[in-house]
């Protein structure tokens, strides 16, 4: 159920929007999908990301890619994981268009821990962990501290959901370690849920 508030903001980015396709309108539409998707309203917010990303330039890969990346969690959230998949598959294929910076790649390893938790979701474990262990490369290239833990979470659970209980404990040690040195509370508590289900 939408509230007061967000009702307002969709209303006025209906009435911001300018002619189909126009930067105004795109923004428009951006602002409106990401209302839908907070307030739980995913499979809308999916179909109009879908059709914020028909109106594209194809040469426009930047904001392809922004649209992917809103777009795949959508599809995930709503229980569609194969569409999900090929959504951040389609997202990987454009990063090589773009300037190759240490926020791209950061972006690729968002890509990569995003498919390995579909893959998990499609019981695809092999898959799963190659590509968490695709992420976790890139994070320790970028010396990315809490993404190293976030990464190990996700391979945690992963290897819960094999009954592999010891690598588990042993992914959950490690992103513990990360999160205490970033000080993440929120990752820290992940931590400690996990262990409390071994």
């Amino acid at each position: 159920q939408m509230n007061k508030e967000s009702v307002r903001l969709l209303a006025t980015a209906s009435a911001l929007a300018g002619e189909i396709g126009s930067a105004s309108w795109k923004l428009a539409r951006m602002h409106q999908a990401e209302q839908l998707f907070v307030n739980d309203r995913v499979e809308e917010a999916a179909v109009v990301y879908t059709e914020i990303l028909a109106r594209l330039d194809p040469d426009d890969h930047v904001d392809r890619l922004n649209i992917l990346l809103r777009l795949g969690p959508s599809l995930a959230r709503a229980g569609r994981s194969q569409a999900a998949l090929e959504t951040y598959q389609s997202a990987l294929s454009v990063l090589p268009h773009l300037e190759q910076s240490p926020k791209n790649r950061r972006l690729r390893g968002v890509l990569h821990t995003e498919m390995g938790d579909v893959f998990a979701d499609l019981k695809r474990f092999e898959e799963a962990e190659q590509e968490f262990k695709a992420a976790l490369a890139i994070r320790l290239e970028l010396h990315d501290v809490h993404g190293i833990g976030v990464v190990h979470g996700r391979m945690a659970s992963l290897a819960m959901r094999q009954q592999n209980l010891e690598e588990a404990r042993t992914h959950l040690f490690t992103a513990r370690d990360s999160f205490e040195q970033t000080e993440s509370n929120a990752g820290l508590a992940t931590v400690w849920f996990g262990l409390g289900q071994l």
